[in-house]
């Protein structure tokens, strides 16, 4: 006499399977959102866009407390200037132009990770005569923004910006 199969095993199998093939999936998602040049591209995008907004203490807490740009001005100073200049403007859209990310991996054991983007940004908006002397000035710049970004803790996500250079920020007070 022959047995019946036991169809339990089966029925156990699937959702085994089922379960490793979606956890598999859910790492696979998270190991690319968690990339080092893709947290590279979603900070910087969220830092022109609370620019835009004039979300300066969510600028504020995407800074590291050690920055500086390449006049040597630091952080409180970057905080200060922009928001009195921005404030000119009713409307305001930053739109970066050719982006170029680079991450830089540490060479010695200790060292923070960086990452850069370079980047033309196309201001466009509108408000007082001195927003548009502002929107013009920037706009016909031939160089792009460098913006530094160092990586703070071994979270992805933690990544601070540490420095804007560009040929402009010498010319500010």
């Amino acid at each position: 006499m022959k047995h019946a199969p036991d169809s339990r095993n089966g029925v156990t199998a699937v959702p085994i399977l089922g379960g490793v093939i979606i956890l598999m999936l859910i790492v696979f998602f998270l190991m690319a959102r968690w990339d080092s040049e893709e947290q590279l591209m979603r900070h910087q995008a969220r830092l022109i866009t609370a620019v835009e907004g004039r979300k300066w203490k969510k600028i504020d807490a995407m800074m590291a407390a050690d920055f500086t740009d390449n006049a040597g001005h630091d952080k409180a100073w970057a905080l200060r200037e922009p928001r009195e200049a921005l404030r000119h403007f009713m409307t305001l859209t930053i739109a970066p132009k050719q982006p170029t990310f680079q991450v830089l991996y540490p060479k010695r054991e200790g060292d923070p990770m960086t990452g850069t983007v370079s980047t033309w940004l196309h201001f466009d908006g509108n408000g007082t005569p001195f927003a548009h002397i502002i929107k013009d000035t920037a706009n016909s710049t031939s160089d792009p923004f460098l913006f530094t970004w160092r990586k703070e803790s071994w979270k992805p996500w933690d990544w601070k910006l540490v420095s804007i250079s560009h040929p402009l920020l010498l010319q500010a007070p």
